[in-house]
């Protein structure tokens, strides 16, 4: 798991693993992509039961209940700003625009009809994504609608 695993068409970043147990394990992601435990476990042949989380990135989710929030501390919010601070385009800024010229044009229609072709491509990539499970053994390893909760019969009270 900590190399990486294939889920959804490419392949997890790194990440640390630790086995607690035979059945428990401390997991520490840095893509988080959906469902992203879930799908490498599965591809293991694991089934998750439960998931805890536990921090997210330095702040730690320690006696705050499922729904409840709380303020940042001081010092959490330096740690953040510090860690995000080169994370995104947003600091760099625009490059101005010039004007065009002829060569620069036709270099800009061929970079857009080699945009759309990859554009194109990765939605079919998406969508075969989206098909099928990504362990053949998924639906085995699930069983057959053991665990599914019986259907609910309700009456009407006077």
């Amino acid at each position: 798991m900590s190399s990486g695993v294939p889920v959804l068409g490419e392949v997890t970043r790194k990440c640390k693993v630790e086995k607690i147990s035979e059945f428990i394990f401390r997991i520490i992601l840095v893509q988080g992509l959906n469902r992203q435990i879930r799908r490498m476990c599965e591809y293991f042949g694991y089934e998750v039961e439960k998931l805890e989380r536990v921090r997210i990135m330095n702040i730690s989710l320690k006696g705050i209940g499922l729904g409840d929030w709380r303020l940042l501390e001081e010092q959490e919010m330096k740690e953040l700003k510090t860690t995000i601070a080169y994370s995104s385009n947003e600091n760099q800024p625009a490059k101005s625009k010039q004007p065009l010229v002829s060569g620069q044009e036709q270099e800009r229609k061929k970079f857009r009809s080699s945009y759309e072709e990859s554009f194109n491509s990765s939605k079919k990539a998406q969508s075969k994504r989206n098909e099928g499970f990504v362990n053949p053994k998924a639906k085995e390893l699930r069983g057959k609608g053991k665990n599914k909760p019986q259907p609910r019969t309700f009456r009407k009270t006077k």
